[in-house]
This record gives C-alpha cells, structure tokens and sequence, in this order.
C-alpha cells in the first residue's frame, strides 16, 4: 500500500489534515484508480471543515500560485533553518570551461580537492546523481550500435556488479557482450555516468576510502535503507553516494560537503515539469550539508550555469525561480492556468495504437473541443516519450481546460465514445506528475 494511501484512514472528527512534502510526486497513485493524494487531502478536510498544513522546502508551483491568489489560503514563510543554521554557500562549476579529472574523468577538480579537504578533516560527503548504474548505455566505437531493450524504446544500462545489461522499465537483461553484435567489433565500450559507476570512481581516487551507495539496486532488501543511513550516521562510510534517495530527510552533523555531479540530468526531459524538477532536487540535496555546527558547502557542476532553475538553486531563492516558472507555465498554458488530462494509447500494434489515438481526435472534435484552442483543447495525438514500453507502443494525447468539472466532463464523454478500443489500452490520467 503506498504511503499516501493513509488518506483514506476512517478517521472521525479531523481536526487537521498534514501533507509534508507537498511538492513529492510519490503522492500520485499511478496505477488505477488513478488519484492524486494531495487533491484527496484537500477534500477530506474541506468535508471535514478541518485545517489542510501542506509543508515544503519548494513547493510544487501549483500549490504556491494557489496560497498566493486564492481566498481561504493562506501563505507562512519558514525564513530560516531550524537554530538559525546558515544555508551552505553553492558554487556552480561550468563544465564548459573545465577538464573532468579523476580516475574515469567524472570530476572537476574543484570537486577532487574539496572531497580530499573533507577526508584529511574527518568530515563526510555526499555526492549525488539521479542516474543508478555502472554505464549508462554501451556503444560500439566502430559502428555507433547502442545496445537498446526489445521492449522498450530505451537503451540498456551497464551494472558492474552484476556484469548485467538492464532495463529500468521492464528489468529486461542480457550479459555484456564481448564483441559488437552488429558488426563483431571489440571495441565497444561504457559510455554515460550512474551512481555505481561513481562510487567505483571514488574508491579507485581516493586510497582506503570507504563508500557507500543508496539507489533503487541497493535499497531492494527490506530494511537496506535503514541500514544504510544508521552505518552513514556512525561514520563507517566517509562517502554516501546515491540517486533523488539521498535528497532530502538526511539530518547528519558530520556532512560538510554535497557534490552535484551532473545538475542537467532530467532537465531537458520532455515534460513541462523538468526546471521544476531539477530546482526542486538541487535546493533539496544542498539543505543535507551543514545541518549542525559545523559549516557546509555544495559544489554543483553543470553544463548549464546560466538555466533559471540551476541559478536560483544556487541563491536558495525560490521566489526567483517561481517568478520565471510561472510565466513560462502562463505562456504555454499549463497548470496553474488549465487542469491537465494525459490520455495514453498502448497496443503491442503500433499501427492499431494510432489509430484509437487518430480516433479519439476525431471524437472530441465532434465533441466541440479543438486543437490548441477554446476553453476545452487538445494536443497530439504523438508518439510518447517513451515511445515503447513493456513491449507496447505508444501515443498520447493532452487534454486541457479552464476548469476541473468541463476536464472531467471531457473525459467522461472521450470514454463513452471509445467504448469499443479492441487490444489498444486507453489509459486516462488526470492530474498527470509523470509525462513519459
């Protein structure tokens, strides 16, 4: 049962409801029914005439732009962390201008010098990069062949440990192979970062380091994450290295210092969320340096110094960072200013996948609702993001509108009207957090 799941508790008589993390997307259902907890919340206690406390460090831009112009709202500032510690100061590497150092080239060597500066004084590191794996894909030099999932329209990332080729999405996997299976080459080779790649890094740079690694292949035994961050905090790893797990909820005195190795994964996804994201994990991982007496320091390298959310992540400033989101999200009408329906069109047939999408078009424009304009719009139909998955092909369509009731009622009829879709899956997600 996932956590947000305690929404639904038969409580009686609430008082007040608290959604801490407001901004997390793990508060989204994604299976059916599909349901968004922090709607679910905010229902429960305007049925309840209870108080709704959502917390976050960065709120999501929905519920700011809400507390800021709607009535019964209210907005309250926590300027300053608890005892009055200082924010750590962030310094931004351009690796435009720099040579990545180190054994296998992943570190500039401002970020060297200052993991060396922390080991000599007995203080611990965190590093962070929100990529698990050895390799992230494996490339032939000769023919440029990438070894890609059959299911997936994705490639397969390299696990050392395992010596495995594997799928994130379907956990396809095959062995590394020894010569190209295009066109028999032997050199093919790892290309691309992952946070086993990086500990194996740290512990080849660093002579009698000690390292450990937190991200979804070291967290899978129950209990794994608790025995992580209990070794972490007694001080039997110098090093912690992990993915969006090591983001936030870690409140250690001895962490003196937090490396970005890559603050542009994830920020030119295509999704209208991706600045927001990368602000939103950037601001959270600086908070973990610091945190007691002694003084902490977050060194980020980036290819994009100058992108909005990276600058304000380095100021701590999330109002600045708000005003230039918000404008964008204006501009090209997306929430706050609509409600939001993903639809998904899934077929093992592409071609019968494309059609329903096709099908669907011409169902809500019978239905009065137009491409890209009106009170109620669509977009697509489009190949996915991620175009295949688990051995489906896929399309999508967006549907917009001003209000939740006429999105809603949009898609009542789009479903009354597709009753009959053979093998194609529709999927209607409303409130969608994961555009892939």
């Amino acid at each position: 049962m996932p956590a947000s799941a305690t929404i639904f508790a038969p409580s009686q008589n609430l008082g007040i409801v608290v959604v801490d993390e407001e901004h997390e997307h793990a508060y989204k259902q994604e299976s059916t029914p599909r349901y968004l907890a922090t709607a679910v919340a905010a229902e429960r206690a305007r049925r309840s005439n209870a108080v709704l406390l959502m917390g976050s460090a960065t709120p999501s831009v929905e519920a700011y732009y809400h507390a800021c112009h709607e009535d019964g709202l209210s907005l309250v500032s926590l300027p300053e962390r608890i005892d009055n510690h200082p924010l750590p100061p962030v310094r931004v590497i351009d690796l435009r201008h720099e040579t990545l150092m180190g054994k296998g080239g992943s570190f500039s060597q401002m970020m060297l010098e200052a993991i060396a500066d922390r080991l000599q004084r007995g203080e611990q590191t965190i590093l962070f990069l929100n990529r698990r794996g050895f390799s992230t894909f494996v490339m032939c030099r000769d023919c440029g062949y990438v070894l890609r999932c059959p299911n997936c329209a994705v490639s397969l990332t390299y696990h050392h440990g395992s010596r495995q080729m594997r799928c994130h999405h379907c956990d396809y996997s095959v062995p590394v192979p020894d010569v190209c299976p295009n066109c028999e080459s032997y050199e093919i080779g790892f290309h691309g970062l992952g946070t086993e790649r990086v500990a194996d890094q740290v512990e080849r740079e660093f002579a009698g380091v000690t390292v450990a690694r937190m991200d979804r292949d070291t967290v899978g035994r129950k209990g794994a994450h608790g025995d992580i961050l209990r070794s972490f905090a007694r001080g039997e790893a110098d090093i912690l290295v992990g993915t969006q797990m090591v983001a936030k909820g870690l409140d250690l005195a001895n962490v003196t210092l937090v490396g970005v190795l890559n603050a542009d994964v994830g920020l030119y996804t295509p999704d209208f969320r991706a600045a927001e994201r990368t602000f939103q994990l950037l601001t959270q991982v600086a908070g973990r340096a610091g945190r007691a007496e002694k003084p902490g320091e977050v060194l980020v390298q980036t290819y994009n110094p100058d992108h909005y959310a990276i600058v304000a992540a380095q100021k701590h400033d999330y109002v600045a960072f708000y005003e230039q989101e918000i404008r964008a999200r204006r501009h090209n009408l997306y929430p706050p200013f609509v409600e939001l329906a993903n639809i998904v069109f899934q077929d093992e047939d592409e071609q019968k996948a494309l059609n329903t999408a096709r099908r669907a078009a011409v169902c809500l424009q019978d239905m009065g609702v137009f491409f890209k304009t009106g009170d109620v719009q669509f977009l697509g139909p489009a190949p996915a993001p991620l175009h295949k998955l688990r051995g489906r092909y896929r399309y999508q369509m967006l549907l917009k509108a001003i209000d939740m009731e006429r999105l809603n009622q949009t898609v009542r009829d789009l479903q009354e009207c597709l009753a009959d879709t053979g093998s194609t899956q529709v999927i209607y997600d409303v409130e969608p957090m994961d555009m892939m």
